[in-house]
């Protein structure tokens, strides 16, 4: 598999007039109380997307394994073996119909099989 980071911002794109004896820092600093403001106003933002790195991972099968947990309520639900890089709040997998981002827990395509004939996506113990 291969681990990417990915960032989204919240562009706001503007064309500026100003004095022609202002400073920079003097612009910078304005602009800079200006974004501080931006969501708190409610601006129509967009969303740019940047990926900055990429690079393959081997995560060992052990690290790419479900193990099925009770809640308190007694329903059962599967969650990422604890230890693995994918049990993080900050990871999403691609989902196993390739067309969007999903917690790990919503695909299938990075579980490793459990027995050598077993199928990928096969819940671990």
């Amino acid at each position: 598999m291969k681990r990417v980071n990915v960032t989204w911002e919240k562009t706001v794109q503007v064309t500026l007039y100003v004095p022609t004896d202002m400073d920079k820092h003097e612009l910078l600093a304005i602009a800079e109380e200006t974004a501080d403001s931006i969501d708190r106003d409610g601006w129509d933002a967009e969303w740019e997307t940047h990926i900055s790195r990429s690079e393959d991972m081997d995560l060992p099968d052990a690290e790419c394994r479900f193990v099925e947990k009770q809640n308190r309520y007694g329903h059962t639900f599967r969650t990422v073996v604890e230890g693995s890089r994918l049990a993080s709040g900050d990871v999403m997998v691609l989902s196993d119909e390739r067309d969007e981002l999903v917690n790990p827990e919503d695909a299938t395509w990075w579980v490793a099989p459990t027995e050598p004939d077993a199928a990928p996506g096969e819940v671990g113990e």
